[in-house]
């Protein structure tokens, strides 16, 4: 019986030792993403499982935000110290974390000539495209977007643009291009609002869109996957200039696992990994470096791809400042009640309000 007890007891020791050197023998990485619906959460978990069957004792830990409250929850991550080892931002959020000094600077390895700067890898970009219903009259002329944060000013800004006001939102502080221009941009917008034109939030935009509601709005090339699986093809892309979005991958300054944190940044904006999620994501837009792919591997989807192709090359990004993302909620409000004023005098009043905020 003694023999039995010692027996066990020296199984047990061996069993724990090879447990706990198991666990001594894994590395997990934290990423955080905004990725998180269920179709994108799944594209990217098949990426990252890739990066693990390469990297055997790593695992990669995937935590999705929501653009509504991840800045704030990310704020919180830092200043609390559990900030992830990897993180996805959209290029306009950049300046504020990298002045904040938690990010650390990275090597891209991507061969483009679209940079972010030291602290990011540039992994996808997008533009809002002009759509234009071609099927039988519609109900609205336009489709406006209210209420959804970012998407306001990503839908409105190049009609802004076109009607008389290019450098708003262009260049830092924003108070500077807040003038007449830019009153007479939101009188028309105004004017648009009341003639005719159906504003409701982003989704609900693309599926009036879908259903020959509305004549022309502007959204992303998701529209044309959406079309594709409905059998639409009652559509074109007008080309005009838009907003440049970026979306890149940093690595944190706090890092416990920097290394590894940066082969993954790297291997998900890699020549090929990237299209992969491309491929099954299409509201990611375009790989940075697997443009020119695209433009061959898509020509059978027709004109329309071609036209957010096009969209895309006259494309202009936004102004970089840290201090953008508080000020974005102020503009978007600013844009939602011209389209309710009720002359230009009173869209006046509204620029001088929001003008007044963000001094």
């Amino acid at each position: 019986m003694m023999m039995r007890l010692v027996l066990m007891c020296c199984l047990c020791c061996f069993v724990l030792g090879c447990t706990k050197d198991n666990n001594e023998g894994q590395s997990t990485i934290r990423f955080w993403h905004f990725w998180s619906e269920p179709a994108q959460r799944k594209a990217l978990e098949a990426i990252v499982r890739r990066f693990e069957e390469t990297h055997p004792g790593v695992h990669v830990e995937l935590t999705a935000l929501q653009w509504s409250d991840g800045k704030s929850k990310l704020h919180l991550a830092f200043n609390a110290g559990t900030q992830p080892d990897v993180l996805h931002l959209g290029s306009d959020w950049l300046a504020e974390f990298a002045e904040a000094g938690v990010l650390d600077t990275i090597s891209s390895g991507v061969d483009t000539d679209i940079q972010f700067g030291p602290y990011a890898i540039p992994w996808f970009v997008n533009a809002r495209a002009l759509v234009q219903w071609t099927g039988s009259h519609p109900t609205y002329k336009w489709g406006l977007c209210a209420t959804d944060p970012h998407n306001v000013i990503k839908r409105t800004l190049p009609l802004l643009w076109r009607w008389g006001a290019p450098q708003f939102y262009t260049r830092m502080p924003l108070q500077s291009d807040m003038d007449e221009k830019l009153v007479y941009a939101l009188d028309s917008l105004r004017l648009v609002a009341h003639d005719h034109a159906l504003i409701v939030p982003s989704r609900d935009l693309d599926q009036s869109f879908l259903r020959g509601e509305v004549y022309q709005m502007y959204t992303g090339s998701w529209i044309m996957g959406m079309a594709k699986e409905q059998g639409i093809t009652s559509y074109r892309v007008e080309p005009t200039v838009s907003i440049l979005n970026g979306d890149v991958l940093c690595a944190t300054k706090k890092s416990t696992n920097k290394k590894l944190g940066h082969a993954l940044a790297r291997f998900l904006a890699s020549r090929g990994i990237a299209n992969m999620f491309t491929d099954s994501v299409v509201d990611a837009g375009l790989s940075v470096q697997e443009i020119d792919r695209y433009w061959v591997d898509h020509s059978e989807d027709g004109i329309p791809w071609f036209g957010f192709f096009d969209t895309l090359k006259e494309s202009v990004p936004v102004a970089t400042s840290a201090t953008l993302l508080d000020a974005e909620p102020i503009i978007e409000d600013m844009i939602v009640r011209c389209y309710d004023a009720t002359s230009i005098d009173d869209v006046r009043r509204i620029v001088r309000d929001a003008r007044s905020r963000l001094q």
